[in-house]
């Protein structure tokens, strides 16, 4: 999964962001709602989709996005290795 930090600038009106998936369903849900014309972030979590990606749909007024990754979850090791790992792990 991506951690990513979506803000909207100059939105031209209301409407709202989702991110999902790539090469899924977009879910009926939003990530960021658009009120005013920003610029507004939200901290999203969204699994990895086809070919590594995620895919984001904006609704209603057009606006400019802008995405900052900031941290990624991966798959456990098959070692049986479960849990955080490092001095306090």
């Amino acid at each position: 999964a991506a951690v990513i930090n979506v803000t909207y600038v100059d939105a031209k009106g209301p409407g709202f962001v989702t991110v999902f998936p790539s090469g899924t369903s977009r879910p009926n849900a939003s990530n960021l709602n658009k009120v005013g014309s920003g610029p507004v972030p939200n901290l999203v979590t969204v699994r990895i989709g086809v070919f590594g990606a995620v895919s984001v749909y904006n609704s209603g007024a057009p606006s400019e996005l802008i995405g900052d990754l900031a941290g990624y979850y991966t798959l456990a090791p098959t070692g049986g290795a479960t849990g955080a790992t490092g001095p306090t792990g």
